[in-house]
């Protein structure tokens, strides 16, 4: 796991740094926003330490600008100030969590930790759900996820639910809704459940056609287009390739009469 640091206290940074190091995490500092910035352009990072006092460019923006680049990067925010305002701010500029200053390094690891593991937890989560045991079994319920993620996640499924009959509907089309070019979008959900934006849409296609097919709405072929697919022969190739099991298999688990 690679963490970044963007403090201008450099002593304070320091120490930081090493108590992440002593952790297990690789480490890297930048002393202003601008460096951030640069940094992030080159290097992906699983979480950045990010204080919103900073020379040259503060914190909320740095935050904002990660986030409108489509970021991969947890963001726990540091604030020296215990104020409504200021985590608000922070909150609504795209940060995971914040941490108000003076604390306790203890927690700054344990938030550390929590952070990655819940990001872990949900992409686990995410991914069994559509593993192909018979059901899709993921809920956004289910786990105790950042805010954000939460928003993201629920937002991009809400849109591929939208469009999952229009064969022609594509990542740039699912990128536009939300707000992010095809790279920012591969980049977040990549982070987030470990699929590609092509992989997500397709994903969710074959997930509604397994409901499809237990409920015997329709025949084989017209659950395929019902599901976005306008070959049935493609459709079920994708569908075995998901489930282990041909579409006529696998509704034939639900009922004697098979499709």
């Amino acid at each position: 796991m690679r963490v970044l640091i963007v403090e201008d206290h450099k002593k304070l940074a320091i120490y930081l740094k090493r108590a992440l190091m002593e952790q297990g995490y690789a480490v890297d500092v930048a002393y202003s926003g601008r460096e951030a910035l640069q940094w992030t352009d080159t290097v992906d990072f699983d979480l950045i330490v990010l204080d919103i006092m900073l020379p040259e460019l503060d914190g909320l923006t740095v935050c904002r600008t990660l986030r409108d680049r489509g970021t991969k990067s947890l963001i726990l925010m540091l604030t020296a100030r215990d104020a409504v305002d200021d985590r608000v701010s922070g909150l609504d500029a795209g940060a995971d969590d914040y941490l108000i200053k003076p604390f306790d390094t203890r927690e700054l690891l344990v938030r550390v930790r929590n952070l990655i593991e819940q990001r872990r937890k949900l992409r686990e989560r995410f991914s069994r759900g559509f593993s192909g045991g018979g059901e899709f079994i993921f809920s956004l319920s289910d786990i105790n996820i950042t805010s954000m993620e939460e928003q993201f996640l629920q937002k991009a499924i809400n849109i591929v639910e939208e469009h999952l009959a229009e064969t022609d509907f594509s990542v740039e089309m699912f990128g536009k809704e939300i707000g992010m070019s095809r790279v920012q979008l591969h980049r977040k959900l990549r982070a987030l459940v470990n699929f590609s934006a092509s992989q997500f849409i397709r994903t969710l296609r074959l997930n509604r056609a397994a409901q499809l097919l237990q409920q015997h709405s329709g025949n084989i072929a017209e659950i395929a287009y019902d599901v976005g697919f306008n070959n049935p022969s493609y459709f079920a190739e994708c569908f075995r390739k998901q489930f282990g099991k041909l579409p006529s298999q696998y509704a034939a688990q639900y009922s004697q009469k098979p499709l």
